[in-house]
């Protein structure tokens, strides 16, 4: 499938991953989904713990997912540890000019 950016929730500012590339001609309503999380160092030590593929790609920390059912049982697991996230546009205030 692909790889999931993950970024903190706090501060609530905006996220822009900053070695994303954009491509040459997108529309104004260009996204990028990604994870974002409550509480990030347990999130990614949960995920490490787990021996789930994550690196650093495009300035952040992404998890490489494999599958729509992988992403899924993720998301239970954080949900069983009782860990807050949303599956987010990560590109935030993005226009083209």
């Amino acid at each position: 499938m692909g790889w999931l950016p993950i970024v903190p929730k706090y501060p609530a500012t905006p996220h822009c991953l900053p070695d994303f590339k954009l491509p040459a001609f997108y529309m104004e309503d260009h996204s990028r989904l990604g994870l974002r999380v409550d509480a990030f160092s347990e999130v990614v030590a949960l995920l490490r713990s787990l021996g789930t593929p994550t690196g650093n790609r495009d300035g952040c920390l992404q998890l490489q997912v494999a599958s729509p059912a992988q992403l899924q049982a993720l998301l239970k697991v954080l949900d069983r540890h009782g860990l807050a996230y949303e599956l987010t546009d990560l590109m935030e205030q993005v226009y083209q000019g």
